[in-house]
């Protein structure tokens, strides 16, 4: 039987990677939320070269591209090393016995995430696949049948309700768990809880929060 010394000994170094956890996901969602603000930026200035076609509009894009897409490089590099670099450390949320039996598909337009996410996932031993558009995305349900879907809100070319209705054409009843960074998030929280959503993820996120609504979800399916 453990001493009392060695039991506090054990609490304090649970404590202390616990500590260590915790500081690498707000390190890894500060990240992301850099990111988010570059790619809105660049989509900015792209808009305006759009709506306003001129060649001080054009050189502007110009400069901004040159200085923004490095930089959104290096912050992705950084959240890839930062996310191995926790999941090194220990699992984020109790694993399924068989993870390779569940199979996920991410849907969002910006390729970070879904990269991200995917690395995580597959990293963890689940069957994960991702497309950045509605229209993929359904193409997808219709040759397999997913478990759990992580939906980004706006996509290029739907929004994620019609594209989950149409999904849910395909296989009823799956799982939709909703993610977005749009500023209007109460109302779209309350959209998407309306049409029967099983989750809403704010970003940036905590990769932890992922792995709960995994972990979440697969329990649900066992009832």
């Amino acid at each position: 039987m453990a001493t009392i010394d060695e039991l506090v000994e054990r609490l304090e170094a649970l404590e202390k990677k616990l500590q260590q956890y915790e500081t690498a996901q707000k390190q890894v969602a500060a990240r992301i939320n850099e990111v988010n603000n570059l790619l809105a930026a660049l989509k900015g200035h792209a808009q305006m070269a759009r709506q306003r076609p001129s060649e001080e509009n054009a050189m502007a894009l110009v400069d901004v591209v040159l200085e923004t897409v490095p930089r959104i490089q290096d912050a992705a590099q950084q959240i890839v090393l930062q996310a191995e670099e926790s999941m090194a450390e220990g699992p984020l949320a109790p694993m399924a016995s068989s993870p390779g039996d569940y199979k996920i598909l991410l849907v969002d337009d910006e390729e970070l995430i879904r990269t991200v996410l995917y690395d995580l996932l597959a990293k963890s031993g689940y069957n994960v696949e991702h497309v950045g558009n509605g229209t993929d995305a359904i193409a997808k349900c219709v040759e397999n049948p997913f478990d759990l879907i992580f939906m980004d809100f706006w996509l290029g070319d739907m929004d994620g309700v019609m594209a989950m209705r149409k999904i849910r054409e395909q296989i009823p009843g799956v799982r939709v768990i909703f993610m977005t960074g749009d500023p209007s998030i109460k109302e779209i929280q309350a959209i998407v809880q309306k049409e029967g959503a099983d989750g809403f993820i704010i970003k940036p996120f905590d990769l932890s929060e992922i792995f709960t609504a995994v972990s979440r979800i697969l329990q649900l399916a066992h009832l």
